[in-house]
């Protein structure tokens, strides 16, 4: 699906992004890196673009630099360091950093949580006090 919407707008950054993010899920880094480097290119530092950069970079032995992408204030948000943390197997991190997305009421802190990269965050003891602040169903809490 990402392939089609990138033949539908070329310079739309989001394709290029989930494209990153599922290389990075399967361990695909120099795939990962390329397309979130021009995903990056295309949204003009878009923090979430940033987070998943530094997460590969990270990933990819390249600590320092993803430290300093991510250091840039004007370029991380919580969102982003959501995604770093993720993607680096950091979930207690990445919990930290979702709680302050949602209180910043991030508009797609919701729509994450359904998402494939979210699943370790999920199955956390965490979860259900981050989906509680959402007010997420009871079947996304994971109650009965």
């Amino acid at each position: 699906m990402a392939e089609r919407a990138m033949e539908l707008s070329e310079n739309f950054w989001m394709p290029r992004f989930v494209m990153g993010i599922t290389c990075a899920l399967r361990g695909e880094l120099t795939q990962g890196f390329d397309w979130a480097k021009s995903a990056l290119q295309l949204a003009q530092s878009h923090p979430l673009c940033v987070g998943l950069l530094a997460a590969v970079l990270a990933r990819s032995g390249e600590k320092e630099l993803a430290d300093r992408l991510l250091g840039d204030q004007n370029r991380a948000t919580p969102g982003s360091f959501v995604i770093y943390h993720l993607l680096c197997s950091e979930t207690d991190a990445a919990a930290d950093w979702y709680e302050k997305a949602i209180a910043q009421k991030d508009p797609v802190a919701a729509v994450w949580a359904a998402s494939d990269l979210f699943k370790p965050l999920r199955e956390s003891p965490r979860w259900p006090a981050l989906a509680k602040l959402m007010n997420l169903p009871q079947a996304v809490l994971g109650l009965r």
